[in-house]
């Protein structure tokens, strides 16, 4: 048993396929295929159910997959343990765009003068692209802002508590008026975030249990965009706090008086099977601080 068969094997199952794990290892499929049948020879057992393109772990495999983790993981220890204390590895970070500029830029500043020999790859999308590029090992962890996200094949190195609310310019006319209704608010040229944004969803799905619906005059997935126009113009936009926080103390923007807000959860996240690199666990200590 080698650990190349070991690496293969548990690639295979974060990325769900054959084919895609012999692209990720840069391998062609029949050696993969042929790797996986000597494993499955020397072990005397089937690890796969293979039905036609779909392919799941038998009862065996998953007793199997569990052990190979935890041997690479302690393989990756050792290796760790050998080198100096400068940190020199790679890391993939999964994010949203929002955070980039408002908090992972400062982050990554901090980081890259304490340890300039590591590198970094920043990766944007949805929370559901993040997620799929966890459990397919494209990214080594997801640093995103949703509700709690809770799987048992994830694991949150960080939450902070989040808020989202409206906000408009300081000469908007509604900045000088009390206890605001959801209707007036939503009645004015709204400037939001994408539909599929976290907490634009989150915004849709509770103004609908309210019966609201909204037309937004202006939708971006740029976030400095968003607030570039609304201090230009009479519109109103929903952000969370951590975006808005600069604004609102510089008076630029105000929130709005209306008894309304979402909650929301930032968060790093990480596939239970990843390995924590020295490298990955002082980053996210330096996103924990800043």
């Amino acid at each position: 048993m080698e650990l190349n068969q070991l690496r293969t094997f548990q690639t295979i199952v974060m990325t769900g396929s054959f084919s895609k794990a012999s692209t990720k290892l840069g391998y062609s499929q029949a050696a993969v295929t042929i790797q996986m049948k000597k494993l499955e020879e020397e072990l005397g057992c089937r690890l796969f159910d293979r039905l036609g393109r779909t392919i799941s772990l038998t009862g065996d495999g998953h007793i199997f997959y569990e052990h190979v983790t935890h041997i690479l993981n302690e393989v990756e220890e050792a290796k760790a343990s050998l080198v100096t204390e400068e940190l020199t590895g790679h890391l993939r970070i999964g994010t949203i765009d929002s955070l980039c500029t408002s908090l992972l830029d400062a982050s990554l500043l901090s980081y890259h003068q304490k340890y300039p020999n590591v590198t970094f790859t920043i990766t944007t999308d949805s929370i559901d692209g993040l997620l799929h590029k966890l459990f397919s090992n494209d990214i080594d962890f997801a640093y995103l802002v949703d509700q709690k996200i809770e799987d048992a094949h994830l694991e949150t190195a960080f939450e902070k508590r989040e808020v989202a609310y409206f906000v408009a310019s300081k000469n908007h006319p509604l900045v000088n008026k009390k206890h605001l209704t959801l209707e007036e608010i939503t009645k004015e040229p709204l400037i939001l975030t994408e539909p599929n944004a976290s907490y634009r969803r989150l915004l849709d799905l509770d103004l609908a249990s309210h019966s609201i619906e909204i037309a937004p005059v202006i939708e971006a997935e740029n976030t400095d965009l968003i607030i570039s126009l609304v201090k230009g113009t009479n519109g109103v936009t929903f952000l969370p706090n951590y975006i808005l926080y600069p604004h609102l103390k510089d008076g630029s923007l105000v929130k709005l008086d209306v008894d309304y807000k979402v909650n929301l959860s930032r968060q790093i996240i990480h596939h239970k099977d990843k390995w924590i690199s020295k490298e990955m666990k002082s980053f996210i200590e330096e996103l924990e601080r800043i």
